[in-house]
């Protein structure tokens, strides 16, 4: 078996900037995402989940470091400041890389 070494981007942010932030992902050449609902407790308290634009999702997408990067940096430009959502890169390994070019 061998593993290739590929960056996971997690966001988390209100349900209403979904849409953004998938239009960053797909601009920055990233081709596949997943979209969970959150719940939790941090800085802006308490958000229970549920169907409302203020509700969490968590959005991960899996790809190569350079496209990974450029979807960072759009969404830390575009959509910082607008809620409470925070993002961040993993060192994380595939065994199908081709899926994550």
């Amino acid at each position: 078996m061998h593993l290739h070494h590929v960056k996971l981007l997690r966001i988390v942010a209100e349900k209403r900037l979904t849409t953004d932030v998938v239009r960053l992902l797909t601009q920055a050449g990233i081709r596949g995402y997943t979209i969970l609902d959150a719940t939790g407790f941090g800085a802006h308290g308490e958000r229970p989940g549920g169907s409302d634009d203020t509700a969490n999702v968590v959005i991960e997408a899996v790809a190569a470091d350079g496209k990974a990067e450029v979807a960072l940096h759009h969404i830390h430009e575009q959509l910082f400041g607008k809620s409470g959502l925070i993002a961040y890169l993993v060192d994380a390994q595939v065994m199908r890389r081709e899926k994550f070019q």
